[in-house]
């Protein structure tokens, strides 16, 4: 009878220092847990790090709240908030940062996938790598950029009207943003049920069977336990007040969204990793 192959820690398996192991399986829960830290000590620090506003500032409650427009809903508190959402905050930054280098990276395993005779794979990479593409530059405002000079103001005007914050963009259209929560907490439970099956069969035979470039490995499971998480409690606070999500809670939404492309970005480098590992086709370009 063959000795079963003796168990490899995550580190071992991925073939990285431990050090890097323990900072993506943490990462998600710093970020998420310092971003209800802050919204509930520091309100003011939260809002300008998540909002699109100038760069850490100003950093006084009452800026705050009249950029949020919670309370002071008056001419001034409008003027302040219109002057601030023009300008990207550090989360923002962070997200068109990280989705670009995801953008990079799926298209690199496309490339690589086609080389090795994955066709298939290479289409979805190909796919995840434009949309990638395409949100970050949604995410740093193109349409403003770019499309009111291409478009007629017709079509503008009506575009920033429905807008949930008066800009040229497709996701904070108010439609693009249902579909969006939908989407990462439908990916999110497929990422959580897929890494927790692969966390319970034996890790070698995956790694063997090369399936971590289409199940993520367990090591990601924090980043989609926070965005579960935040569904969840976005729901729990409508259910229990009744009422609609103020806005400085409402500013979950960014750090959440940072935490779920930081764990695809991470799915996708490891998925690099991983396919190109695999054999060349000998008549593949």
């Amino acid at each position: 009878m063959p000795n079963p192959k003796p168990k490899t820690s995550w580190a071992e398996e991925l073939r990285l220092p431990k050090a890097a192991v323990v900072t993506m399986f943490m990462l998600p829960i710093v970020i998420f847990a310092a971003a209800h830290t802050l919204m509930l000590v520091r309100p003011a620090v939260f809002w300008n790090l998540t909002a699109k506003a100038r760069w850490f500032g100003p950093l006084t409650p009452r800026s705050a709240v009249e950029t949020a427009g919670v309370l002071a809903d008056d001419e001034r508190a409008r003027k302040h908030a219109w002057r601030y959402q023009h300008c990207l905050g550090p989360n923002h930054v962070a997200k068109i940062a990280v989705e670009a280098a995801t953008a990079v990276i799926a298209l690199q395993i496309a490339w690589h996938a086609k080389r090795r005779g994955r066709r298939a794979l290479a289409v979805i990479y190909l796919v995840v790598g434009v949309g990638a593409a395409v949100i970050a530059a949604d995410e740093a405002r193109w349409g403003e950029t770019f499309g009111l000079q291409l478009f007629p103001d017709s079509w503008t005007v009506q575009v920033k009207e429905t807008n949930l914050q008066a800009e040229l963009t497709l996701h904070n259209q108010p439609r693009v943003q249902n579909w969006i929560k939908l989407g990462m907490t439908v990916l999110a439970l497929y990422g959580l049920i897929s890494s927790l099956w692969v966390a319970s069969r034996r890790r070698e035979w995956f790694q063997e069977k090369a399936l971590y470039a289409f199940i993520p490995h367990p090591v990601l499971t924090p980043g989609f336990v926070v965005v579960l998480f935040h569904a969840l409690e976005r729901v729990a606070y409508k259910w229990i007040t009744g009422n609609r999500v103020p806005p400085l809670w409402s500013r979950l939404q960014e750090p959440t969204e940072l935490v779920a492309v930081l764990t695809l970005l991470i799915f996708c480098w490891l998925a690099l990793r991983t396919v190109k590992r695999w054999p060349r086709v000998a008549h593949a370009p």
